[in-house]
């Protein structure tokens, strides 16, 4: 059943911020379903409509995403790849979801971002890796200032006429 474009369709600007979307459970699943090239493959023309027209009249799109640099948008004039180490990246989300009033261990949560890098950097289709011209950021030992401001130096660079 083609469900893909129902789906895409039902989610909303409210449910891009919600707390269930940014869940371990939704994160986990995400990735076991994205490792099926069906899946993949189903969802790559949806993604490429949406940044040739993103909603609003607007030109152009911020997508985040394992694979959106070097598969979905490979052509985009400027791509970020943002990581950190994944004992890091489990710090920072135990302190967003004890923020939010879960009780999740950080050994498992280490545990379960290690099992889905592994995953995702090691499936045949579409792996976890940055594109040979993205921006890779380091984001371990930075404040989300200093990672914002080199996220605005590259575009700064890749926009010169937009950005001042």
């Amino acid at each position: 059943r083609d469900t893909a474009p129902q789906e895409a369709a039902a989610v909303t600007a409210g449910d891009v911020s919600s707390a269930e979307l940014r869940s371990e459970r939704v994160a986990a699943e995400a990735s076991v379903i994205a490792a099926d090239p069906r899946v993949r493959d189903a969802l790559l023309k949806l993604q490429r409509d949406f940044c040739a027209s993103p909603p609003g009249q607007v030109s152009g799109a911020v997508l985040d995403g394992r694979d959106i640099g070097t598969r979905v948008c490979p052509h985009a004039p400027l791509k970020l790849f943002l990581t950190a180490h994944a004992s890091v990246r489990a710090g920072r989300r135990h302190l967003e979801m004890a923020a939010a009033g879960s009780s999740v261990d950080l050994t498992q949560i280490e545990h379960d971002i290690r099992r889905r890098d592994e995953r995702d950097s090691t499936r045949a289709d579409s792996p976890l890796a940055p594109a040979p011209d993205a921006v890779v950021i380091d984001t371990s030992d930075r404040s989300a200032a200093e990672v914002l401001a080199i996220a605005l130096d590259a575009a700064a660079d890749a926009f010169p006429h937009l950005i001042t």
